[in-house]
């Protein structure tokens, strides 16, 4: 087993409140005590996870993800640079999700201000759908479901079912966290409405490609939205730290890095 994937398995067995002994990871992933320290030992010095006498326990960010009109107002320099750098990704003709989020909302900004004769943009997000109602050449498909107050989204049913008869060239997501083990994550309210909406996306495209600040890197909250075998391209600023890039590219994920104004 590659040691990428043994401390993926090491996460899904930890929660914050329910510490997990280093032999019990032994015996369930069938390798020594040694290696499991080892990997423990490197999972904390990242982060990740908060080392006790024994074993470990997951150590998850105690913030609440603040509502996306606040989240406009961070990082809003570094997410018009990754969304200037992503509209290449976007051709005449294409079809794309947008998902809702404040980096997606910037790339639909840039896509607003671009001629189009012929682009199809499915989203769940409601200023997405405002931003580009009046772009000449553009056509939105808006997926209902619950409304989501703080994220201006929708999500679950019927969203899901809507998707699963729609196919995108590309999903572009943001994301509240990533981690090159762990995969794209968010708290677990309001997450667990958000994960079967992400999937659907997802599953629904050729190719999924994940906005990332610099401050998202190296967090892990305690639902994951998406594996990273499933995030074909990732766009980040040169905001972000190199050591958090060779992770992402050492686990197969291709990484682009927009320049900063």
């Amino acid at each position: 087993m590659l040691k990428t994937e043994r401390q993926k398995q090491i996460l899904s067995k930890l929660t914050p409140n329910a510490p997990v002994e280093v032999s019990e990871l032994s015996e369930v992933l069938n390798v020594s005590e040694a290696t499991i320290r080892r990997d423990l030992d490197e999972l904390s010095n990242n982060g990740v996870l908060k080392r006790i006498h024994g074993g470990a326990t997951l150590l998850v960010p105690g913030t609440v993800e603040p509502p996306v009109v606040q989240r406009q107002q961070q990082q809003p320099a570094e997410k018009e640079a990754i969304a200037r750098y992503a509209i290449a990704h976007i051709q005449d003709g294409n079809t794309i999700a947008l998902e809702a989020g404040s980096t997606t909302l910037a790339l639909a900004k840039q896509i607003a201000s671009c001629p189009w004769n012929n682009l199809s943009v499915v989203t769940n997000s409601v200023p997405i759908l405002n931003t580009l109602i009046p772009v000449a050449g553009v056509h939105i498909m808006f997926v209902g479901g619950v409304i989501n107050s703080n994220e201006l989204c929708s999500n679950w049913n019927p969203s899901d079912d809507v998707l699963n008869h729609i196919h995108t060239d590309t999903f572009f997501c943001g994301c509240r966290a990533l981690h090159h083990v762990f995969g794209r994550s968010n708290e677990m309210l309001p997450g667990i409405d958000e994960i079967r909406t992400v999937q659907a996306f997802a599953a629904a495209s050729d190719s999924v490609v994940a906005l990332v600040d610099h401050t998202k890197f190296n967090k892990i909250f305690s639902l994951q939205l998406l594996q990273m075998t499933q995030i074909n391209l990732l766009i980040t600023s040169e905001l972000a730290e190199k050591r958090f890039i060779d992770q992402m590219q050492q686990v197969g994920v291709m990484v682009e890095i927009a320049p900063m104004p």
